[in-house]
């Protein structure tokens, strides 16, 4: 879990703290973290790299530009790989957002406030993931899988919609999974319920003919599908006559990714795809509101 994000000066003035930590941690470890990097951001070798390191039960993932100084402090198992990502993200969001104020700075700690908005974005509390296609593809099985369930049971179609969380701690998020039906009668509803979706997981039959099926519907529905938030899952890679993934990507025109959801060892696939694509959308969502905040402030 992340707890804490920091920026501070090299001279050790703190421009902006956030907290997300509700239990008790020891503050002077992180104190004495900051009193000492601060003191010495000007001798790291190469500006921009990111770092990190373990004091007692705090991992300290860190970076620094020109005389500024950004930290993410977090609990000591979390992955490096990804709360890099986020530090990267933290740091090129308040240098693009503040870096007419850095150089003209006056002292005034209160400009930096604004930043915390973007901040929460990042660090995002609740994101909603559809799983639509047709029925019987294993929408049901691959959504067993992601939560770690039983996989590989009886078929029984979804009644509409079913409701699943996940927690994915690195993130500071809650995934919000809504497994839609895939039947026919239920399909005029896809585009109500998947309009909010951050990310909707588009499963298909990796059979010749689920996949021209799938591909069927993949064209009627675009119209209301937002290209940019579709992971296309080939399902049933295991059948005899399974289409390779990268030929689905040709068929549909967007990148396929091969699953078999009945197999428990597809399952770090799976939440590493559902990762990736929780960076990217943390990292748009923040950057589209730093233009909607440099739109603002340059019309006042």
């Amino acid at each position: 879990m992340i707890w804490d994000i920091y920026v501070i000066t090299s001279s050790g003035i703190c421009l902006f703290h956030k907290s997300y930590h509700k239990q008790w941690i020891d503050e002077s470890i992180i104190s004495g973290f900051l009193t000492a990097f601060a003191s010495f951001i000007k001798s790291f070798d190469s500006e921009e790299e990111i770092e990190s390191v373990v004091m007692r039960n705090i991992k300290f993932v860190y970076s620094s530009y020109d005389e500024l100084l950004f930290i993410i402090c977090a609990d000591k198992n979390e992955r490096d790989e990804l709360l890099k990502k986020k530090l990267k993200m933290l740091r090129d969001s308040f240098l693009s957002l503040f870096s007419k104020e850095i150089k003209k700075w006056d002292g005034d700690i209160s400009v930096f406030k604004r930043f915390e908005s973007i901040a929460d974005d990042i660090m995002k509390s609740h994101v909603k993931i559809a799983l639509i296609g047709k029925d019987g593809v294993g929408k049901t099985s691959l959504l067993n899988l992601i939560m770690g369930e039983n996989v590989g049971g009886n078929y029984t179609p979804t009644m509409l919609i079913d409701i699943k969380e996940y927690e994915m701690p690195v993130f500071n998020v809650k995934l919000i999974f809504w497994d839609i039906g895939g039947q026919e009668k239920f399909r005029p509803f896809w585009e109500k319920l998947t309009k909010d979706a951050d990310i909707i997981l588009f499963v298909c039959e990796s059979t010749p003919k689920g996949v021209y099926e799938a591909r069927e519907l993949f064209q009627q529905i675009s119209k209301f599908l937002n290209p940019t938030k579709i992971i296309l899952v080939a399902n049933k890679q295991d059948l005899p006559n399974a289409i390779p993934p990268e030929k689905i990507s040709e068929i549909f025109g967007i990148k396929a990714h091969g699953m078999v959801a009945v197999a428990p060892h597809y399952r770090q696939r799976i939440l590493e795809l559902l990762e990736d694509s929780l960076s990217d959308l943390t990292s748009k969502q923040a950057f589209r509101e730093l233009q909607e905040k440099e739109e603002m402030g340059a019309s006042i």
